[in-house]
């Protein structure tokens, strides 16, 4: 299952289904254990409906035994849905201290199951590429985010903000009807909320995801061969290449989605620039009259990127640069522009957004 959205619901006009996640956050958040906030989510334009979507987040401050990753994210959540379900003051008892600990703020998350927005046209299906008003659990994240943002802000620096890449790739939830009395919608108690199950999410930053088979080691060995010999030739191909992974890990290892656009540009400025530089340096050597260094320097002048491709690498290569459908021409329309928009105004793309201008760089 992959979104709690999926689930049908039987309750009347008066009632709303909701359902509740339970996450380790990726990093401590120095709150009071207990902390409760709330945020709702009203439509773009400002008009009203009949029920905006809300989201109630209240944090755990859990307290377990030093171990890997992997079981604490499990742990955190089961101590936390203990205090759920039995209203206990601890996620441990009290006699039984290990001597090393770990904190871990753990994300309980309240809202409705239903959604007001459909998901976008040409939407791939993917619940992590909807947005807050589209799905409960990316509603869930989204005001989780929003708790450890405001922490950040009072520099925290040490506080990593929950993505959906970063969360665990299974999720405790649990379900519950509240009221809706005109005046907002009304949380059962704990007791009356029911354990749904384990959520498993779409990625795959788990333990065991390592490459262990003997002869695709092998093979990796082979190809890094190469590469290291690149890298000590000074040969410009991996800088490209090191940035495009460097924007993929980001996308759907960190949820990085600004960072992941702004590595993307800098491997197609990188790529784009060796490329030329190559080919002025064959023609200085090769052809009479060609550009000096002087000239050639001149050319790669910084933030002019763009002008370069047009004016000096396109006539070089030939083909029909300028044309909508070039490659060329989509990634600026859709990738360099977003990648300023991130870099001079501070706007934060969605992962469908990122995912697509990322794609535009392989597109031939």
């Amino acid at each position: 299952m992959s979104s709690a959205d999926e689930e049908p619901t039987t309750a009347d006009a008066s009632s709303v289904a909701l359902v509740r996640f339970i996450f380790r956050l990726p990093s401590f958040v120095p709150l009071p254990d207990g902390t409760v906030v709330s945020r709702r989510y009203p439509r773009p334009s400002g008009e009203p409906e009949e029920q905006t979507p809300f989201a109630l987040v209240r944090l755990h401050q859990v307290e377990l035994p030093f171990d890997t990753k992997l079981p604490a994210d499990m742990q955190a959540a089961d101590a936390a849905l203990s205090r759920i379900e039995h209203s206990t003051p601890s996620g441990i008892g009290a006699d039984h201290m290990p001597e090393v600990t770990t904190w871990h703020t753990v994300a309980d998350v309240i809202t409705a199951r239903e959604s007001p927005d459909e998901p976008e046209d040409g939407w791939d299906g993917q619940p992590q590429n909807q947005t807050s008003r589209q799905d409960a659990l990316m509603r869930a994240l989204d005001a989780a985010r929003s708790v450890v943002r405001a922490v950040r802000l009072t520099e925290q620096s040490r506080v990593v903000l929950p993505t959906y890449e970063r969360i665990p790739v299974m999720l405790l939830w649990m379900s519950a009807t509240g009221v809706d009395d005109g005046a907002g919608v009304r949380v059962p108690n704990d007791s009356d909320w029911q354990v749904a199950g384990i959520m498993m999410l779409e990625h795959t930053n788990i333990s065991g995801a390592e490459i262990t088979d003997l002869q695709e080691q092998q093979s990796l060995l082979l190809q890094s061969r190469y590469w290291g010999y690149c890298l000590q030739a000074g040969s410009p191909a991996p800088l490209a290449r090191e940035h495009l992974i460097e924007a993929n890990r980001l996308l759907h290892h960190e949820g990085e989605y600004g960072r992941a656009v702004v590595a993307a540009a800098t491997a197609v400025e990188v790529m784009t620039d060796s490329v030329l530089s190559a080919l002025m340096w064959e023609e200085h050597r090769t052809e009479p009259g060609a550009v000096g260094l002087a000239q050639a320097a001149e050319s790669f002048e910084e933030g002019r990127s763009a002008y370069r491709v047009v004016s000096a690498l396109a006539p070089r290569l030939g083909g029909d640069w300028a044309s909508p459908h070039s490659a060329f021409q989509r990634w600026r329309s859709a990738g360099s522009r977003l990648r300023n928009r991130i870099v001079h105004g501070g706007y934060a793309p969605t992962r469908a957004e990122a995912q697509k201008a990322i794609a535009l760089v392989l597109q031939p």
